[in-house]
């Protein structure tokens, strides 16, 4: 019996690493990259034509933040998997987009074996948070919980 991969799409604004992303996706047997969008907006209207298991998205997005569209994600599809990844490495911004609905964060210091295990852990509907994030020193700004995103 053949088992269907993870549908993967993927959103990020920079070329270079939408591309070795997909390259490291292809290492795995298991997971499918079904797009690649470099907006917030592209990935919504790609969100309208196909269904994925996992939306693999970048915070830093050139039109929108990525815990904007995960906002309108949650709207529409409330258990869609998103995983979030971003250069930010502090606890308190992985804790923001759990808050908001994520269903995980990576930072993008990721090895390629914890970027695939947390697409696997989430698409199975389980939370993941990088194991790497920081948590020294952490402070809850009201601009980071109130904050436009």
């Amino acid at each position: 019996m053949h088992k269907q991969k993870i549908q993967v799409l993927l959103v990020e604004g920079h070329k270079v690493v939408r591309q070795g992303l997909c390259l490291m996706l292809a290492s795995a047997d298991d997971i499918e990259v079904a797009g690649t969008v470099s907006t917030a907006a592209e990935a919504w209207n790609r969100l309208q034509e196909i269904k994925v298991d996992v939306v693999l998205m970048n915070v830093g997005l050139p039109d929108k933040s990525g815990l904007g569209l995960l906002k309108q994600i949650r709207l529409s599809r409330p258990t869609q998997a998103v995983l979030l990844f971003s250069m930010y490495a502090d606890e308190i911004y992985a804790l923001r987009a759990l808050m908001l609905g994520a269903s995980g964060y990576l930072t993008e210091n990721s090895s390629v074996r914890t970027v695939t295990s947390a697409i696997r852990c989430v698409a199975s509907g389980y939370s993941y948070l990088d194991a790497t994030l920081n948590s020294a020193g952490a402070e809850l700004s009201p601009s980071l919980v109130d904050g436009p995103a």
